[in-house]
């Protein structure tokens, strides 16, 4: 998953939606590995990507600002985490800094 600017050519169905748009350039969003836009503007998420009961794998994706503190984020992650927990089996991994050098800490 690539977090990335918009050219203007990307398009987007978004969740209940029943009309594809296209992505203005300049905007930005997450893509997947199938250039496949996840989210658009970090508040609209894709059709394709919303979870059902047949969902087996979910990205989560928190993001904050320079001056959100580690402990808060923290503590958002932590409270996320025990959330999860109440919904069956699997795992939790956090994913912190940039692509070049993510640090990667299994949670659960």
């Amino acid at each position: 998953v690539e977090l990335r600017i918009f050219r203007g050519d990307e398009t987007f169905e978004p969740l209940g939606g029943s009309a594809v748009e296209q992505a203005k350039r300049g905007e930005f969003g997450y893509v997947d590995a199938n250039q496949r836009v996840l989210c658009r503007l970090d508040s609209r998420q894709a059709e394709f990507s919303k979870v059902t009961v047949d969902t087996r794998q979910i990205l989560l994706i928190i993001e904050s600002v320079a001056q959100v503190s580690d402990q808060k984020n923290d503590e958002m992650l932590s409270q996320t985490t025990e959330d999860f927990r109440g919904y069956g089996s699997g795992s939790i991994e956090q994913i912190v800094g940039l692509p070049q050098s993510p640090e990667v800490k299994r949670l659960i």
